[in-house]
């Protein structure tokens, strides 16, 4: 008799000791003194583990734990993990909706530290084609163009292919005033017979080839290109240079990515160009190349490059440097960055 009672006292013993030990897991765990949920989670089963090992020593002790005490200990264990559960749910919205706010305010300021002092020698004007987003550094400051003026060129020529006074099949003769070295195909190319308009246009855009885009300019006229590419930049130049600003770069874009998704198909073949070309060493350097239409220019110490990136949420992206250190890499930093940012990363 004396034996059964002890071993009654033993099993209601182990009994509170577990509803105890579970009810303070959970009031700690409510409470925030639980860490980390996971570990909690794990601790508690340890716990229970522990006790289960120490108390539950004969199957007699195990069958009388599936009474009614042990409903008891299962409600308590599963409001104790949904506890656990909720308060990690809420800890991850919160560190989400945090991060989309600084990302939200802080991405000028990532490309500011980035650049660090060499700010100065940058203009940038990013845009968020579906928010409007826009940041802007510099956005106004001239700079040798190079050969990104070869987009608003190509832009001429295919709006003139829309109006019916141009034809893509058209050809165009090569004179000694258009020769020029540096990029391109047609330098080593015997140039004795015409050579068709779309042949140009492709050349002077994927393989930045100058003497294409030199006999285009021809064809249009020096002084109507000139003021045909004003109209396109949106800003005025000095027409007996070739200037640019990444403000006037970044309109050009606009205009070409609206005139594309407004059935310019023109534009949407300049746009394919500018997918495929040779040249992956800055904003498409870490990127698939596929999504970025782009143009790079280099002149002296004067290194571009301005594209639109085909993303879930495509951008727009114009950046002008002189006189950095490693050009070639700050932009495809910058590049990187604006990238990360757009998927969510």
């Amino acid at each position: 008799m004396i034996k059964r009672t002890r071993r009654k006292r033993h099993h209601a013993f182990a009994v509170a000791a577990v509803v105890i030990i579970i009810t303070s897991s959970l009031f700690l765990g409510i409470f925030g003194t639980v860490r980390d949920s996971t570990a909690t989670s794990a601790d508690a089963q340890l716990t229970l583990g522990s006790i289960q090992l120490k108390d539950l020593e004969d199957q007699d002790t195990q069958l009388k734990m599936k009474s009614s005490n042990e409903l008891v200990e299962s409600v308590t264990i599963f409001e104790l993990q949904k506890a656990i559960k909720e308060n990690e749910e809420k800890q991850l919205a919160a560190k989400a909706a945090q991060e989309a706010m600084l990302a939200a305010s802080s991405l000028e300021d990532s490309i500011r530290n980035f650049l660090g002092d060499e700010a100065g020698k940058v203009g940038l004007v990013y845009y968020d084609i579906s928010s409007g987003s826009t940041i802007s550094i510099n956005e106004s400051k001239v700079f040798t163009a190079a050969s990104t003026y070869k987009v608003p060129l190509a832009m001429m020529i295919y709006d003139m292919v829309s109006k019916g006074t141009l034809k893509e099949t058209d050809t165009l003769k090569f004179t000694e005033s258009s020769r020029e070295g540096g990029t391109g195909l047609l330098q080593n190319t015997n140039l004795a017979s015409p050579i068709k308009v779309s042949t140009l246009v492709e050349y002077a855009i994927r393989y930045s080839d100058n003497i294409a885009a030199n006999m285009l300019i021809k064809r249009i006229n020096y002084s109507n290109y000139k003021r045909l590419e004003d109209i396109k930049l949106g800003i005025t130049t000095n027409h007996t240079k070739n200037e640019i600003t990444a403000q006037g770069a970044f309109n050009a874009l606009k205009s070409l990515n609206d005139g594309a998704n407004q059935g310019n198909k023109n534009y949407s073949k300049l746009i394919g160009f500018m997918k495929q070309t040779i040249f992956n060493d800055r904003i498409s350097h870490n990127l698939p190349n596929s999504i970025v239409a782009h143009k790079i220019g280099n002149y002296g110490s004067n290194v571009h490059d301005i594209g639109i990136i085909y993303t879930e949420r495509p951008y727009i992206l114009a950046i002008y440097t002189n006189g950095l250190r490693n050009p070639n890499a700050t932009i495809s930093g910058i590049s990187d960055i604006i990238y990360a940012r757009q998927l969510g990363r």
